[in-house]
């Protein structure tokens, strides 16, 4: 739980940056994308639980019933966001939580898509990171978008 909690009071105090906009990503030339390089924001934190320890965090903050503590079949990936002064935490599915990865890891659009790839048929690919990029920006996950030099 402080692993948690102390990933809440990073993300808060994290400085305040511009963030990618639609716009933005309307501007991109096809042939740039697979070799773009988006940056995450600083106000993104990512953690892993074997705990249920977001359960317990999410039961808290909405004055709920807090259930008991308890190990996870899986580990479960986190974030912690913030937008303005609000800040948002939630399990992320695992798809997402390896695109996060690669473009954490300074790996490129296609590098994020090939990932993808392993992980969802071929015909949903273009379906998911185009959703995927559509929550990214609207929660200002993305600080930057950098074209291959």
């Amino acid at each position: 739980m402080a692993t948690l909690d102390w990933a809440i009071g990073l993300c808060f105090d994290a400085p305040d940056e511009t963030s990618v906009t639609p716009d933005d990503l309307q501007n991109i030339a096809p042939e740039q994308w697979p070799g773009l390089r988006f940056v995450l924001s600083r106000c993104i934190e990512r953690r892993r639980f074997a705990w249920n320890v977001g359960e317990i965090r999410r039961a808290i903050d909405r004055a709920e019933p807090v259930p008991a503590l308890r190990p996870l079949q899986d580990e479960q990936a986190w974030v912690v966001s913030r937008v303005d002064t609000k800040i948002f935490h939630r399990a992320l599915p695992p798809d997402e939580a390896a695109a996060l990865d690669r473009i954490a890891a300074q790996g490129s659009f296609a590098d994020v898509c090939e990932r993808l790839s392993e992980m969802r048929p071929d015909e949903a690919v273009v379906a998911r990171i185009a959703e995927l990029l559509h929550a990214w920006v609207a929660s200002r996950w993305l600080a930057r978008v950098c074209a291959e030099s």
